[in-house]
């Protein structure tokens, strides 16, 4: 990548997994472009990805009134596998 955090970049792809990091946006899988600064923490995003519900997601967008809600709601089920599970697993 280059620039001033080059060396912190390269510490952390080599690294992160041995803190239980990883990468959920490594490659493009049909949701989330490829983002290389965006590390998760596993064992919390494992916990949080089982415990995570549809219906919770409309309740919070419903009650702060958030823009598009029924456009949200008609398609949550795809925005769910899209774009919230469509994650790149930690490697092993």
């Amino acid at each position: 990548m280059g620039g001033c955090q080059n060396s912190l970049s390269e510490w952390l792809q080599a690294n992160a997994a041995d803190y239980h990091f990883f990468y959920p946006y490594r490659r493009f899988q049909g949701g989330v472009e490829f983002e290389p600064w965006h590390l998760s923490h596993w064992p919390s995003s494992e916990k949080l990805l089982a415990e995570l519900d549809a219906r919770q997601i409309l309740q919070h967008l419903k009650e702060a009134n958030a823009a598009g809600f029924s456009c949200i709601e008609q398609n949550i089920e795809q925005i769910m596998t899209q774009y919230v599970r469509n994650i790149c697993l930690p490697e092993k």
